[in-house]
């Protein structure tokens, strides 16, 4: 991102301003977006939040949407979980709606027929409550002590 508005850099910290912004005065958000339809700017994640599994990239936003749309799941976060093989896969922290007793493993089920072998979650777990901060972000370091 580039405009009047937009830093050119750190106070005292050329490191960091070298980082941060391109020498033709780019700021490196580490978003991802695309351009929809209509020339609208979609935001697909973070780049440091892009999964590595077997060399494919995988969108926690993507998979966590399609994830979204079964009927018994209230909201779902993805995270990298480590892999002797693939190096990391998706896994899955799921908050059901009231009353669901969904088995992890039909919805597992359910995500391969929907999504690419790759992003499809490889393991999920039902909690009661995604732990959030303060600002209600979702505490994504914290879903990875659930499945090491």
């Amino acid at each position: 991102m580039r405009g009047p508005g937009v830093l050119e850099g750190y106070w005292n910290a050329p490191d960091a301003t070298a980082q941060a912004v391109t020498p033709d005065g780019w700021l490196r958000t580490g978003d991802l977006v695309r351009v929809g339809p209509f020339g609208t700017v979609v935001f697909c994640g973070r780049r440091k939040q892009v999964l590595k599994s077997g060399g494919y990239s995988v969108y926690p936003l993507e998979v966590e949407a399609a994830i979204e749309e079964h009927p018994e799941v209230a909201e779902a976060a993805i995270v990298g979980v480590p892999d002797d093989k693939l190096g990391e896969v998706p896994a899955a922290a799921v908050r059901l709606v009231a009353g669901s007793t969904l088995d992890p493993l039909v919805l597992q089920a359910w995500a391969e027929e929907r999504l690419a072998h790759y992003k499809a979650p490889r393991r999920i777990v039902v909690v009661d409550e995604l732990p959030r901060t303060g600002t209600q972000k979702v505490q994504k370091d914290r879903l990875v002590e659930l499945f090491t």
